[in-house]
């Protein structure tokens, strides 16, 4: 079972900010995954909210301010990344990036050809995982880079005829959330070629049923500790 650090080592370090990264890969982490969103002057920044107050105190949305009057996180006060600039880091790194495309409450026009086209020019394309709760994000990836791997990510409300969409529409991953994980969910996408990894798993409870239903990945906001709690079940 894959470890993905969710928005880096977010549990210890500022989310989605290079620390976290860099730490997630200190903590062992099998992959990374991240949320990208656009400034008003279109640069491609990782930042998970649409509205910046929860992580940097200011009230304004991020589609409405330029990527150089952006403020930094409160905790630490570290920067907000670009893309291209964790692209450049992560390449040299023998990790798997999961970018999450934020698409659902507020649309990005031009968004996804800008993700492919960086993923392009940082050549990490074999190590890139496209994830969104927006399918149609997906298949607009997939008309700029139909190499990608896709994963349509769902929330609390069930899970019928979402074997059948994934399948329909040729994504590779299926993305839960863990409250609605069971063995006979898994099994139904593994069926049909599909690979599912849950979020977000942060307590034992949570990584027992993840182990249980036989999911190929977790995303976790604790990589050090869940990774102790498989590590202590192999270990028996």
């Amino acid at each position: 079972m894959l470890i993905y650090s969710h928005r880096g080592y977010s549990g210890k370090y500022p989310e989605n900010t290079m620390i976290a990264f860099e730490e997630a890969i200190q903590a062992g982490s099998d992959g990374i995954e991240l949320d990208v969103q656009m400034t008003s002057d279109g640069s491609v920044v990782i930042f998970h909210d649409e509205n910046l107050e929860r992580v940097t105190g200011t009230k304004a949305l991020l589609k409405d301010v330029s990527y150089d009057s952006l403020p930094y996180t409160q905790v630490g006060n570290h920067p907000i990344p670009l893309l291209s600039e964790y692209l450049s880091w992560v390449r040299t790194k023998d990790i798997i990036t999961n970018i999450e495309i934020k698409s659902a409450a507020i649309y990005y026009p031009g968004l996804e050809e800008k993700v492919a086209s960086l993923v392009r020019q940082y050549r990490v394309d074999e190590r890139i995982l496209i994830s969104s709760f927006n399918p149609l994000s997906l298949l607009r990836t997939r008309e700029y880079a139909p190499h990608l791997k896709l994963a349509f990510l769902v929330e609390r409300y069930g899970f019928s005829g979402f074997d059948h969409l994934c399948s329909s529409f040729g994504f590779e991953y299926f993305h839960p959330d863990i409250s609605i994980v069971t063995e006979e969910l898994v099994a139904s996408f593994h069926r049909r070629g599909i690979h599912v990894n849950t979020y977000t798993v942060d307590t034992v409870k949570d990584a027992h049923v993840a182990q249980m239903a036989s999911v190929d990945g977790i995303f976790t906001n604790e990589p050090v500790r869940i990774r102790e709690f498989f590590t202590q079940k192999e270990n028996r």
